[in-house]
């Protein structure tokens, strides 16, 4: 029995060992929901040549993507031993030397502080590739859940994101809302109602990124 009194938020930015261990063993019982989340992106748009999960949790999209020949990586402060995963606080900035024409950042941005929402918003900015698609959800206002520091509106985010030149794609969101709705399971509690789609206009971002 896991004893989830023993850590704190700080395990979101600067967790422990013991809590990495914890947090990990949290998440794994979503492995396979995870795994049915990208494999319906993948019949919904294709294989990606190339893939970023930030705040990828155990890995498991990552590692499915990457078991399909996709150049993928993953990115947060709970990683394991695996290959194709990268340490860091995502409240802090993050340049990695590649783009990316899928990013995906899944139930994350709530749980970090809200100063840290345009740094996360920048660093999807960054990794974007040209024509890519960007794959967000983040709790919303009232949604009960553990650490939920930062629940904002659908529409709080897509004003972030389009200040940086990415836009909201209605119809892309509600394709994909459905087809998790039907394959993820008990993760389609949340997947499915707070998944929003955005592309990068034209290969051009609005404001400079540095």
């Amino acid at each position: 029995m896991i004893d989830l009194s023993v850590y704190d938020s700080d395990r979101y930015t600067r967790p422990t060992p013991r809590e990495v261990a914890i947090r990990r063993a949290e998440l794994a019982p979503y492995d396979g929901w995870n795994e049915r989340a990208f494999a319906a992106m993948v019949a919904w748009r294709g294989v990606p040549k190339s893939y970023l999960d930030l705040g990828s949790g155990t890995g498991a999209m990552v590692n499915f993507a990457a078991k399909l020949g996709v150049s993928a990586w993953g990115v947060d402060v709970i990683n394991g031993p695996e290959g194709n995963f990268i340490e860091h606080d995502l409240t802090e900035p993050l340049h990695l030397s590649g783009k990316y024409q899928w990013i995906t950042c899944l139930e994350v941005a709530e749980h970090l502080p809200e100063r840290a929402a345009p740094v996360l918003c920048d660093t999807i900015a960054r990794h974007l590739a040209p024509g890519g698609l960007v794959i967000f959800s983040a709790a919303v206002p009232g949604q009960q859940g553990e650490h939920h520091v930062n629940c904002q509106s659908a529409l709080y985010w897509r004003d972030l994101l389009h200040a940086r030149g990415i836009s909201y794609r209605a119809d892309y969101t509600k394709e994909l809302a459905l087809l998790w709705a039907l394959t993820t399971g008990p993760a389609s509690a949340w997947l499915g109602p707070n998944v929003q789609v955005f592309d990068c206009w034209d290969g051009e971002l609005k404001q400079e990124i540095g």
